[in-house]
């Protein structure tokens, strides 16, 4: 796990983004007296959990490898996220999938022609300082409290430290993750919308340079 980045300037702050803030700010008001430091490993904790659960995050990809190339490396994303594990997979059977984001053809001997394929990749921000999508803050920001105060309510002998609390937050967490990987899974259509689905690998980016969303 990677540090988080911490904003240099005023130490009350912990990033210079105003939704990491709020969320701050929530929970010294439910949890007064925390440390800068502890609320800052417990939010970028959460944040980083809460993705690799609900895998809310998602990337689909057309990938394309030349005569000759045989691997394909999909970790990092970009400068801001980090692939955590590949979600989904279509092209030829003799490949190796390997976590966090390598995908290896195992064909012997090396393959003299092209191969393309597609992968659903699991994403996760790089650290704290990552601009967050909107729908983050906006849908899941009692998610996210939840999640950071439980951490701090299951620490041992701290001022803090109530272990029914930390059950009611980590059930109220788990909700959460649970309703936001259930929404991404549905192509993020809710109540209301049309019987029909938009074939899950009907779009995409390219492995070799060129995504798109």
């Amino acid at each position: 796990m990677s540090s988080p980045a911490i904003c240099e300037g005023n130490p009350a702050f912990l990033s210079d983004k105003p939704d990491v803030e709020r969320l701050y700010d929530n929970i010294q008001v439910m949890i007064p007296g925390l440390t800068t430091d502890m609320t800052t490993l417990v939010i970028w904790n959460t944040i980083e959990d809460f993705f690799q659960r609900s895998t809310i995050r998602r990337e689909h990809v057309y990938w394309h490898m030349a005569p000759g190339v045989v691997r394909l490396q999909f970790d990092p994303y970009d400068k801001d996220w980090r692939v955590f594990r590949f979600l989904g997979y279509q092209g030829p059977n003799n490949v190796k999938l390997t976590p966090p984001g390598e995908l290896l053809d195992l064909t012997h001997p090396t393959p003299d022609n092209d191969r393309n394929g597609e992968v659903i990749l699991g994403l996760k921000p790089r650290n704290l300082q990552v601009q967050l999508p909107y729908n983050i803050w906006t849908l899941w920001f009692e998610t996210l409290l939840a999640g950071a105060c439980y951490r701090l309510y299951m620490q041992p002998a701290k001022p803090y430290t109530d272990v029914n609390m930390a059950r009611l937050q980590a059930s109220m967490y788990r909700a959460g993750i649970a309703s936001a990987r259930a929404l991404v899974q549905s192509g993020n259509v809710t109540d209301g919308a049309p019987s029909w689905r938009f074939p899950y690998f009907a779009a995409g980016g390219h492995a070799d340079g060129s995504r798109r969303g």
